[in-house]
């Protein structure tokens, strides 16, 4: 049986802290070596955990997971480009910027990011998915605004769970294809995009010298953390 918490879970362990109740949980997750220590952003900068969806019911409650899954990681791209702005005079330095010559630059990122989720919603609509494309971003007005359609589109599903058993067929490029029920297609495909392209972008401004941290990045448990004994609340 397929549960919300295990697709999630599947994709990237750390989400599954969704009801800590210390800060210090939370800061022993995070560590590493990206700037360690470094400060939580604002929980204003973030959605809340349940964020204004429609009524859950027993019918949809993979769904309505899933729309605040993808409302607050959209939210973490929104972070990302509000940092990009307050650290670089010129936007088009990090817009423009490649992790790998190979590699999209980070408007491309943030189109390909939004994919993800706009695909999904346009799917549980019956409407045709309309991807962004690489060059359909080429300013920070752009990215802010296909952020804020894409979350629109979240917000607007409404469907039943039983979508999810509903087959998808992805395309993988000229002449490939796979066909997976929907709750695979989420597992496997567009939580991995979406996670693999918020990355690349966090990873580009950490490049050219952004201060940025995982704390950054998993800002959406901002407004759950929970300080022990009080202290600091």
């Amino acid at each position: 049986m397929f549960e919300v918490t295990e697709l999630v879970h599947r994709t990237l362990p750390v989400v599954g802290i969704n009801r800590c109740n210390h800060i210090d949980v939370a800061a022993r997750t995070i560590g590493g070596p990206d700037r360690t220590g470094s400060p939580w952003p604002s929980p204003t900068a973030y959605p809340s955990s349940d964020p204004p969806l429609p009524s859950k019911t027993m019918a949809n409650q993979k769904i309505i997971e899933l729309q605040r899954v993808f409302a607050s990681r959209l939210a973490v791209l929104g972070h990302l480009l509000d940092v990009g702005e307050q650290h670089f005079a010129d936007p088009d330095v990090f817009l423009g910027k490649r992790l790998a010559a190979d590699m999209l630059p980070f408007s491309a990122q943030v189109a390909f990011a939004c994919n993800a989720p706009r695909g999904f919603s346009q799917w549980c609509a019956g409407e045709p998915i309309e991807n962004l494309r690489p060059d359909d971003i080429r300013s920070l007005p752009e990215a802010r605004a296909a952020i804020a359609q894409t979350q629109e589109l979240v917000a607007g599903i409404a469907i039943d769970d039983a979508k999810l058993d509903e087959a998808k067929r992805i395309g993988l490029g000229p002449g490939r294809y796979c066909e997976l029920p929907g709750h695979q297609y989420v597992a496997d495909y567009l939580l991995p995009n979406l996670y693999f392209h918020v990355t690349t972008a966090y990873a580009i401004l950490r490049l050219l010298g952004a201060p940025l941290g995982k704390a950054d990045y998993l800002g959406f448990l901002a407004p759950l953390i929970r300080h022990e004994g009080g202290a600091g609340a």
